[in-house]
């Protein structure tokens, strides 16, 4: 259209909100318009079925966070033939995808991790009502680690982290995938969710014959655009075993078979 004569300052889309109306019904509208009002203030909503509210900070990326995991349902796929009782998230960010998990599977044991401080507490407050999901702050390494969290000016789903060697005040843990289960006392992983910004990349170069032969399926997000050859490494690392693909979204979740 011509929109020369307009001085576009303000646009509202009323149609963009039928899929929060769809998915949460009157909640999600008011939700929708929540987002849509400017400010960084904490909003929530309870989903039907859900015991307690999601807490998102608003007009950051805890939205289209929340919308990839719940609006989008991008890690609802077909678990039909796994037994699941741990799951492991790696890159909780604010605890959606484990809320998610726990939903789907309320007997498992959840492991979530998550770096950052600012999404680390609000995944605590996200998950304080579940009793199966035990938060970590850490990141997740080839091997226990220390690490510093670089690209700060990123939006809250877009930390990245790099191995160090000395402690310092700017400095977190990371933990290897062996220690955590042994942690646990875990003797198989049986959904492990990787969103870790690149760290991929370092996570599948090495020590992977320890735990991914104990691992049922994998759903992971990968990103090349930040650290090159991640998805390269990855599939080089199960590529000796046999396994089942599917993606969805941004996901794309490995089924293995390890008979």
């Amino acid at each position: 259209f011509d929109y020369a004569k307009l001085a576009v300052k303000n646009i509202v889309d009323c149609g963009a909100n039928i899929g929060y109306q769809l998915r949460f019904g009157a909640k999600g509208v008011l939700l929708f318009f929540q987002t849509k009002t400017k400010g960084t203030q904490t909003i929530h909503i309870t989903p039907n079925g859900f015991k307690y509210p999601i807490f998102l900070r608003n007009d950051t990326s805890d939205i289209p966070t929340f919308e990839q995991v719940f609006l989008n349902q991008e890690y609802e796929f077909d678990y039909a033939k796994l037994a699941v009782k741990n799951i492991v998230d790696c890159g909780a960010n604010i605890g959606l995808s484990a809320v998610f998990f726990n939903q789907k599977f309320p007997d498992a044991n959840i492991i979530a991790i998550e770096p950052a401080q600012s999404n680390f507490e609000m995944m605590q407050k996200n998950t304080v009502g579940y009793p199966n999901i035990h938060c970590h702050k850490a990141g997740i390494w080839n091997r226990d680690a220390i690490l510093e969290i670089v690209a700060e000016e990123v939006d809250h789903w877009g930390y990245k982290t790099r191995e160090v060697s000395t402690e310092n005040e700017n400095t977190i843990k990371a933990i290897g995938i062996e220690s955590l289960m042994k942690t646990h006392n875990m003797s198989q992983i049986d959904i492990l969710k990787i969103d870790i910004e690149g760290s991929e990349y370092e996570l599948f170069q090495q020590n992977t014959e320890k735990w991914l032969p104990k691992t049922n399926a994998i759903v992971i997000e990968l990103h090349d655009n930040l650290k090159p050859n991640a998805t390269k490494t990855f599939f080089n690392a199960i590529q000796p075993y046999n396994y089942k693909m599917f993606g969805k979204g941004e996901n794309l979740l490995f089924v293995f078979d390890h008979k």
